[in-house]
């Protein structure tokens, strides 16, 4: 929940464009999240076919992504639980004071902060099935897709990211830490496409 909310909003923090106190953030997640202890919650049989929210207010990763984003503790997050297994999808509303921001600016701003990255990419297609971020694409890869839009009519922009959990949100962010600490190459390990299709 945190890495891909992080790095969805990274960057409109970091330009100060957003007003803090009107950005809303809603997270998907999958069963996987729960960890490997059982719990009637993540049970498939009850969870199959539901969805649910998990934690409208009050989440335990709202600190860590309010100290990364360097926020004063005023960002609305809310958590809904799926019947997957795994993958996150989170999509932010950030709301701009007053500014005019195009859908140009923010390619600009976002190629300025992840052009040379790795495991990020934009994905804002015109058409097809996968226009905008989908946690099935990543699966099985240390990618974090992001996609946005703007809506000219409320000065917003929908910001979208998808990631595997278990993977960027987990062991594939671990690895790569320890590929920059070890002086490695960043993408040794990940040779590896990912699942899709499944």
């Amino acid at each position: 929940n945190a890495t891909s909310t992080i790095l969805a909003l990274y960057p409109i923090f970091k330009e100060a464009l957003a007003i803090e106190e009107r950005t809303l953030i809603d997270v998907e997640f999958r069963t996987s999240e729960g960890g490997r202890a059982f719990s009637e919650d993540s049970h498939h049989p009850i969870r199959a076919g539901s969805l649910r929210s998990y934690k409208p207010v009050g989440h335990r990763h709202i600190a860590e992504i309010e100290e990364q984003l360097d926020c004063k503790g005023k960002l609305s997050f809310t958590a809904t639980a799926t019947d997957m297994v795994r993958g996150v999808l989170t999509t932010c509303h950030v709301f701009f004071d007053g500014k005019e921001v195009t859908e140009k600016d923010l390619w600009k701003i976002y190629r300025k902060y992840y052009g040379s990255e790795p495991f990020v990419r934009i994905i804002n297609e015109k058409q097809g099935i996968f226009r905008l971020p989908d946690p099935k694409l990543v699966t099985g890869t240390n990618f974090v897709d992001i996609g946005f839009q703007v809506d000219d009519r409320t000065n917003r922009m929908v910001v979208i990211a998808a990631i595997d959990n278990l993977m960027k949100g987990a062991a594939g962010q671990a690895i790569q830490g320890m590929n920059l600490m070890a002086g490695f190459p960043e993408r040794e390990g990940f040779d590896f496409n990912g699942l899709f299709p499944i």
